[in-house]
């Protein structure tokens, strides 16, 4: 019980201190989608992002797959990046610590990774 209740505990706090904040995630979400859409070697429907998590997969043509681009985004500025490499999926979350201009940053670092 008191695991849960420490689990719990968290999620109040986010629910009362950073729930405004959550929409900011969500737009910066949304711009990273765009800005990696005409990214080459991405496939991403902008639209589809209605959280703050945005999932893209690298086609078959990229010049990494998903699980290397993770790592070098992870060894980066940013985004919480995670690979699933069945899939050569991505998984990028903004979060609390990200601004616009981290976005701007990963989207220009994504660019130049796979360019």
């Amino acid at each position: 019980m008191r695991q849960a209740g420490v689990i719990s505990s968290a999620g109040l706090y986010a629910m009362e201190h950073q729930l405004d904040r959550l929409a900011e995630d969500h737009i910066n979400a949304q711009a990273f989608a765009y800005g990696i859409s005409s990214i080459p070697g991405i496939e991403i429907d902008p639209n589809a992002v209605e959280t703050n998590i945005a999932f893209f997969r690298l086609t078959s043509d990229a010049k990494l797959d998903a699980t290397t681009l993770a790592q070098k985004l992870e060894a980066g500025k940013g985004l919480l990046v995670g690979a699933y490499a069945d899939e050569n999926r991505v998984r990028a979350v903004p979060n609390l610590h990200i601004s616009s201009r981290d976005i701007d940053y990963d989207v220009s670092s994504i660019r130049a990774l796979l360019s």
